[in-house]
């Protein structure tokens, strides 16, 4: 009962305007740092939902699928507001230190001819789906809520990464207004510099709809970047990526950002190429990075067929993400998602707490996590998960160097097979050879680095082993 009051105590001096502020985190020798101490951003990622009755007034909330009904919790902004500061404060009491907040980001559909930014809501208590369109008047209602979300996080004293943007936002006709939209939040959350990271785009490989160089992200993300630090200099910059994949198209070294945030998920029985991406990024980034999302579906409820396994399951592949995570170097690791939804897919089972509200066993993982006694012991991973070498019916092998004629090891190949459906990768070894492993016959192979410009390559007579001549790979600002 008091656990309670107090709740709703903070929420009002909250709501009428007391955020309390939190300490600025740095990157220093590309470590965080916060007060002049080493810091480790422990993450909850959380997602929000945007109600309306009318499609005239909005309000932001907890995503309905984390209420036990699977039904939004509250009919307006303040009970929202108070329901968004418990979920936070309990987040907080779960050793966390840090929330990812999703569900705000704008995206934009692959038409090149659409000029339009959108934003995804519910309405009524049927929870119909409406898009709602950015415009002037409508941003600022985002921009509000935005605000509104962010100072109950800080309230509850976690830092904040804000997710901003969803699909397409790189296209021609799009990244100017979604350029606007970042100054028009940086303006209404700049008076808060506990903000820690602005996440610029969510998971871009997905939903690319246009192949831009590296240079072209560059200079995309040097505009968002410049508008984001205009306003808020103390936030730091960071971007969703997934892996290996991202070298050809989102290169970290290329894009504007102060550090990347990874989004790894492992097989149902197997956590090791996890284990392997995660040596591969220590290996070959410069800037700092994090897992930002990761998770594994356990549930102990027989009747959750859309699960990977236990609850002892998941919390043995959260203490085993998070302790390579530390060991290879993260800055931080996020962990997928709050509470258990009800979306008829794995992702039911991957929260925190279960549906009825109870701790899973996963929870104990986060709240004796101490960055002080963790090791950083860690095995090197085994060239079946590294090289990805489980299949073998077609093969192509070849090798890349820079201009020199020296060998780039950790180079990432990736092929296609003619339909562009069937996809595997590879990386280089120390001698810059590789094996790219396929059951279908591959036709279109991209190679590239990080740091590096991208070469692509068609495969003309289908063998079940193709040797390419060698790839000779430039630094990404000499393809200018």
């Amino acid at each position: 009962m008091k656990y309670k009051f107090l709740v709703l105590f903070l929420g009002w001096i909250s709501a009428v305007g007391y955020a309390q502020q939190l300490p600025t985190i740095e990157i220093v020798n590309n470590k965080f740092v916060s007060n002049g101490e080493p810091w480790f951003s422990l993450v909850a990622n959380y997602q929000v939902g945007i109600y309306t009755d009318n499609e005239e007034d909005w309000w932001v909330g907890p995503n309905h699928g984390y209420r036990s009904d699977n039904q939004r919790c509250c009919s307006n902004q303040l009970d929202a507001r108070m329901a968004l500061f418990a979920d936070f404060a309990r987040i907080k009491e779960m050793g966390f230190n840090t929330i990812r907040i999703c569900g705000m980001e704008l995206f934009a559909t692959s038409s090149s001819l659409d000029k339009k930014l959108w934003l995804r809501g519910k309405k009524g208590t049927e929870l119909a789906d409406v898009q709602i369109l950015s415009s002037k008047r409508n941003n600022k209602l985002f921009a509000q809520m935005a605000k509104i979300a962010v100072e109950e996080a800080i309230d509850a004293g976690l830092q904040v990464i804000f997710l901003t943007g969803g699909a397409n936002i790189q296209r021609i006709n799009i990244r100017d207004k979604y350029n606007d939209w970042l100054a028009l939040l940086c303006d209404s959350l700049k008076k808060n510099q506990s903000v820690f990271a602005i996440d610029l785009y969510n998971e871009p490989i997905y939903t690319n709809s246009s192949n831009l160089g590296k240079i072209e992200m560059n200079k995309v993300t040097k505009m968002w970047n410049s508008t984001i630090k205009k306003r808020m200099p103390k936030t730091l910059i960071t971007i969703g990526l997934i892996g290996l994949e991202d070298v050809i198209s989102f290169d970290s070294e290329a894009l504007a950002v102060d550090f990347v945030n990874y989004h790894l998920y492992p097989t149902p029985t197997d956590f090791e190429f996890v284990a392997a991406t995660l040596y591969w990024i220590s290996q070959t980034h410069k800037k700092p990075w994090i897992v930002g999302e990761t998770s594994y579906s356990g549930s102990n409820d027989s009747l959750h067929v859309k699960r990977f396994g236990t609850e002892t399951d998941q919390k043995n592949y959260a203490q085993f993400s998070l302790n390579r995570s530390f060991a290879r170097g993260a800055q931080g690791y996020g962990w997928w998602c709050y509470r258990d939804v009800f979306w008829g897919t794995p992702e039911d089972n991957m929260g925190l707490i279960d549906q009825q509200g109870k701790e899973k066993e996963v929870v104990s993982v986060f709240k004796t996590f101490n960055i002080l006694q963790n090791s950083k012991d860690c095995p090197i991973p085994d060239d079946l998960h590294y090289y990805r070498m489980e299949y073998s019916d077609y093969v192509v092998v070849g090798s890349v160097e820079n201009k020199l004629g020296k060998p780039i090891a950790n180079a990432v190949i990736c092929g296609w097979d003619s339909d562009w459906k069937n996809s595997r990768l590879t990386v280089t070894d120390k001698n810059g050879k590789f094996r790219l492993s396929s059951k279908v016959p591959m036709k279109f192979v991209k190679i590239s680095a990080l740091a590096h410009n991208v070469v692509n390559k068609t495969i003309v007579d289908t063998q079940s082993e193709v040797v390419l001549k060698a790839t000779v790979l430039k630094l990404w600002q000499d393809s200018k």
